[in-house]
């Protein structure tokens, strides 16, 4: 017997066995709980709202991550099903519509297939927004999520916090890159990082599902409609006067999805929400998130000394690094450095060979 069957056990005329049913079409009346006061009295576009509120916590607190102790494990938002029959029939609904779903194993098509077998149509259909970590094919988990969900609305994407996160947000720099010729293009390569705008183009362009004619993917950014996204001519080393997409911090902060980049390196600002609009007019909005604590590297000791002077340095390595052309003083004072380290050195060793001689 199929576990996503429930059979009655019941006999019909003729001695047959009853067809199974579905386990969503076992019905069970709820109880009446004459003596609850939230049931009872309250009136139920109040109880929704509060229904809406547990049910609508944030995604981030379900991504794996340490933190601190607690007495007792934190109950699960959807927990509020079991309390009773009665919440259970009039907010299952409104659960799965508001509740993010995180799905922490492979986000494969089979993965997200068999994690729903057991739940309604009805149910299906209501989910709306679903999570997962970031993975190597995200895109994958994105195309996967608008084929098995029709009614989706948002897709979140975890990415960890780590020491070494800037290679996954910046490395797509410093390959020769040429502002100037496309906003939009220049905005995103700017400001998104790199595995996030990868994801959703690789999505767009049919790398995990060849999106038929009228139904194919267009990826939107709606910071590019505010007025703190705007066309800045800089002077760039090899390019010349070109025209290069800035974003004002203050004004760009206050935007829906606009953050400080996580990388601690470039200190410009980050865009993580973008909007996927297909041929057929449906909608999806799709999120990054960084989640977790950087763990700072216990080898890093350095003592600045403050200049007399402000060097001309160039930055380097998409902004991460800094470089200063030396003028003759300083190589000459690093080879007066250098040979008299070198003296200190020679007499040791002299003075240790003739010892062992010696002895």
């Amino acid at each position: 017997m199929r576990r996503d069957w429930l059979r009655t056990g019941r006999k019909v005329e003729g001695g047959e066995e009853e067809a199974p049913k579905k386990r969503w079409e076992v019905h069970r009346a709820p109880i009446d709980q004459k003596k609850s006061t939230f049931l009872t009295k309250l009136p139920a576009e109040l109880r929704n709202e509060i229904y809406r509120l547990v049910f609508s916590g944030p995604a981030v607190g379900d991504l794996e991550g340490e933190t601190p102790p607690v007495k007792k494990t934190p109950v699960h938002p959807l927990s509020l099903l079991l309390a009773c029959r009665q919440i259970n029939t009039e907010a299952t609904l409104l659960a799965f519509r508001t509740h993010t779903f995180n799905v922490t194993a492979t986000p494969s098509y089979h993965t997200l297939q068999q994690s729903v077998r057991y739940l309604s149509p009805s149910q299906v259909q209501a989910i709306t927004s679903i999570s997962t970590f970031q993975c190597a094919r995200s895109c994958d988990f994105i195309t996967n999520t608008l084929l098995l969900f029709p009614t989706i609305t948002k897709v979140q994407i975890g990415m960890k916090r780590e020491n070494k996160l800037h290679l996954s947000i910046h490395s797509n720099e410093g390959l020769g890159y040429i502002y100037g010729q496309d906003f939009k293009a220049d905005a995103v390569h700017k400001y998104v990082p790199h595995w996030f705008s990868k994801a959703l183009r690789d999505m767009t362009t049919g790398r995990g599902f060849a999106w038929q004619k009228g139904q194919k993917w267009t990826v939107e950014w709606p910071m590019m409609e505010s007025s703190a996204c705007y066309l800045m001519m800089e002077q760039r080393q090899g390019q010349g006067v070109i025209a290069v997409p800035t974003m004002d911090h203050v004004d760009g902060l206050a935007l829906p999805g606009v953050e400080m980049c996580p990388c601690k390196y470039c200190g410009e600002l980050t865009w993580l929400h973008a909007t996927l609009l297909q041929e057929t007019g449906r909608k999806v909005q799709v999120e990054a998130m960084y989640y977790g604590v950087v763990e700072e590297d216990t080898k890093i000791n350095m003592k600045l000394v403050e200049g007399s002077e402000r060097l001309p340095v160039v930055k380097v390595m998409a902004g991460t690094g800094m470089q200063w052309d030396a003028d003759e003083e300083y190589w000459e004072g690093l080879r007066k450095r250098n040979a008299l380290e070198w003296k200190k050195f020679m007499k040791s060793w002299v003075g240790w060979d003739a010892g062992k001689k010696s002895g």
